[in-house]
């Protein structure tokens, strides 16, 4: 189990953007947190949030790591065309 101490700002933050936040995936992070500062265990949470055992962890090591900053990144990913070396990037319009 991943010991956490929740500052007062962090817990104020945290409430407010898991309902929120612009992004569902960081609304989700945030009310994993919020669950784990109300004292439950690993399992319950996994099970209230709809996150998996590794999902779960990831997001406290997350935060561990880098506080709400860190739970705040999303990286999308955009896989690059071949073709985009062949490109000015403007976009004609004909």
């Amino acid at each position: 189990m991943i010991k956490i101490e929740f500052s007062e700002q962090d817990l104020k933050t945290i409430e407010y953007e898991r309902f929120n936040h612009p992004i569902p995936l960081v609304q989700r992070r945030m009310e994993v947190l919020w669950l784990k500062s109300q004292g439950l265990p690993h399992k319950q949470i996994v099970k209230l949030s709809g996150v998996c055992d590794n999902a779960l962890t990831k997001y406290l090591r997350l935060y561990r790591k880098g506080g709400l900053d860190e739970i705040r990144k999303v990286n999308f990913y955009r896989p690059k065309s071949e073709l985009e070396k062949y490109s000015d990037g403007r976009i004609s319009k004909k």
